[in-house]
């Protein structure tokens, strides 16, 4: 316009009065002429920071939802290697749900296994403490009657000498390895043998012997 501002205009042609056909010019200041467009410009970019925030904000809870079990799935395996009480979360979906219920499955595997080995362990810890006492008390009964004064003789049901020890050699004058293997006639007199053998039939019926 005159003053240098920037306009739009528009022409239109019109007849007046069934006269001649004029042209009418509109002129509007530029500012006027691109409110609509400015108004519509704020409102697109209001919109978009509005599904920009929103899309902010879904993809932080959809973050949260997912690290949430891979959280808890971290705190789990750290909990196990350190041998404490683990929650899986095993209703986690996805890939997430999937590892969780392999991983619970592996977790009772191995509790189980390790709950049968400690029995193990712990039944062959007593096995070998038995045998240990078994062994000592052996050791003590060897001693005393190896070194006992009294005539100590062994054998089985049918009289075949297993023991012999030193002071049964001063009394029978039979050497262990003389005696071992014998039966236990040798130093039982003729007429007390009957005697012998309805004693050793009495130990083999599980009688007692007066």
């Amino acid at each position: 316009d005159a003053d240098g501002s920037t306009v739009g205009a528009a022409v239109s042609t019109v007849r007046l009065a069934e006269g001649p056909r004029v042209k009418v010019i509109e002129a509007v200041p530029y500012a006027a002429l691109m409110a609509p467009a400015i108004a519509v410009q704020r409102a697109s970019l209001i919109a978009a920071l509005l599904a920009a925030a929103c899309a902010i904000g879904l993809a932080a809870l959809l973050a949260r939802s997912l690290t949430r079990p891979l959280r808890a799935m971290t705190q789990a395996v750290e909990g196990f290697a350190q041998n404490r009480d683990v929650a899986v979360p095993v209703n986690a979906g996805g890939e997430i749900g999937t590892l969780a219920h392999a991983f619970a499955r592996m977790v009772g595997e191995v509790r189980d296994k390790t709950a049968a080995l400690e029995k193990e362990t712990e039944v062959r810890r007593r096995r070998e403490s038995e045998l240990a006492r078994h062994a000592e008390r052996e050791r003590l009964y060897s001693a005393a009657v190896e070194f006992s004064d009294d005539a100590i003789v062994t054998k089985t049901l049918d009289g075949t000498i297993t023991a012999w020890n030193p002071a049964a050699e001063r009394m029978f004058g039979w050497s262990a390895q003389e005696a071992v293997g014998q039966n236990i006639e040798i130093i039982v007199p003729d007429d007390r043998r009957a005697e012998l053998h309805d004693i050793l039939g009495k130990i083999g019926d599980r009688k007692s012997v007066v």
